[in-house]
């Protein structure tokens, strides 16, 4: 029971209208966000942000672009509020690995529902692990919706 008494869903048709107009006004003031680090190394943080005002998170997406010389690959995406470390929602291997098996590979994560950042929030992909290669390019996408 909620403090107010009441349950889960009785508060739940009270936040969904809330819910609906973040997303709303998201999506009618929506940017699409990148950055790219063609020589990114292992557990290299490549950042898009941090956002000046008020944001909500619609998706979040990482690129490693893999050689023929690469033996592994893995790839994470998440968001970071304010200062403390990044908090990555989805980390995938970016296999199958060879001299034919080149080209992008990537991690994407679309959220069921708007995530809400607070100002001085970003938005990351980390390569984890990179294999016999020294670096690799690695990009991040954010689509955001700005509320300031």
């Amino acid at each position: 029971m909620a403090a107010s008494g009441e349950n889960p869903r009785a508060l739940s048709a009270q936040v969904s209208g809330v819910l609906e107009l973040l997303q709303y006004f998201g999506l009618n003031q929506r940017q699409l966000l990148f950055n790219n680090n063609p020589a990114a190394a292992e557990g290299a943080v490549i950042v898009v942000g941090p956002f000046p005002s008020w944001c909500v998170l619609f998706a979040i997406s990482g690129t490693i672009t893999k050689t023929a010389t690469m033996t592994a690959a893995r790839l994470a995406v998440g968001f970071q509020r304010g200062n403390p470390p990044p908090m990555l929602v989805i980390s995938e291997d970016c296999g199958p690995f060879g001299a034919t098996e080149t080209g992008q590979a990537t991690v994407g994560l679309w959220l069921p529902y708007p995530v809400l950042l607070p100002p001085n929030s970003s938005v990351c992909a980390i390569p984890q692990i990179i294999g016999t290669d020294a670096t690799a390019s690695v990009t991040v996408v954010a689509e955001i919706g700005v509320l300031g």
